[in-house]
């Protein structure tokens, strides 16, 4: 009987495992149909956008005020997907003969690399973001580059959201990325001062579907803590107590992976 329950506890253990497996290959996939797709209609946009402003140069008519407002609303448009742009040229390295290969990089400029794909939602909402570093060594390490890559803007993205949503635009909003290192390890501890998580769900937020999000899917922390066991990195956790007041979620890497 003890025999058969371990068997049975280990045959849970790899169906989970398989199930993991499953929902990151199908994201895989979805992230390359994204960035093959998306390329031509993105093309066209910026063609539109430049055929406006030829006309908008030729009308006769409007008034400065009312050119001033189509010019800017262009101008903002552009910049819109220029960041998408941005997002598949950074998703780009992230392909499949490329995404899972290994390589030694600087954490701290990964960091705001990734922390740059979110520089107009931050503006556009009001929320001060902080970068400290607390050391003064250059940190590298040699892993998956894009695991690291997603894992930052998952947390940077859920920050943004529950922030905004207690502060709704208040310029009160504020979300700190701390990066520090001891001889073994480094650490990432991804901040804010948004409402936090509630001490009875914190056991449930990495588990796959699970979101207090309206309509969240559930599925970024537990793809983040995917990322990290899969790799063999580290681990992702919760830190409550926060001296923000608010979220806290740690990001611990092995120095040799």
């Amino acid at each position: 009987i003890e025999a058969q329950a371990r068997i049975n506890n280990e045959a849970i253990k790899i169906n989970e495992t398989f199930s993991r497996l499953l929902v990151t290959a199908g994201l895989g996939q979805i992230v390359d149909i994204v960035i093959h797709e998306i390329g031509f209609p993105l093309g066209k946009c910026f063609n539109k956008i430049r055929n406006i402003r030829k006309i908008l140069s030729k009308l006769s008519g409007i008034s400065k005020t009312t050119s001033s407002s189509i010019t800017e609303n262009i101008n903002s448009l552009e910049k819109h997907l220029s960041e998408i742009h941005l997002l598949r040229e950074r998703l780009d390295p992230h392909a499949p003969a490329k995404r899972l290969k290994r390589r030694l990089f600087d954490i701290a400029h990964e960091i705001l690399e990734t922390k740059s794909l979110f520089d107009s939602l931050l503006r556009e909402s009001n929320i001060t973001f902080q970068f400290k570093i607390l050391t003064t060594e250059s940190v590298k390490i040699m892993t998956v580059q894009s695991a690291i890559s997603q894992i930052i803007a998952n947390l940077i993205h859920n920050s943004i959201y529950w922030v905004s949503d207690k502060y709704q635009d208040s310029k009160e909003g504020l979300i700190e990325i701390r990066l520090s290192t001891t001889a073994e390890q480094i650490q990432i501890d991804v901040l804010d001062n948004g409402p936090g998580v509630e001490e009875e769900i914190r056991s449930y937020i990495f588990d796959p579907y699970f979101s207090k999000k309206e309509d969240g899917m559930g599925l970024g922390l537990y793809i983040s803590r995917i990322a990290v066991d899969t790799h063999g990195q580290g681990k992702l956790i919760y830190v409550p107590d926060s001296d923000l007041g608010g979220a806290c979620f740690r990001l611990t890497l092995k120095r040799k992976t």
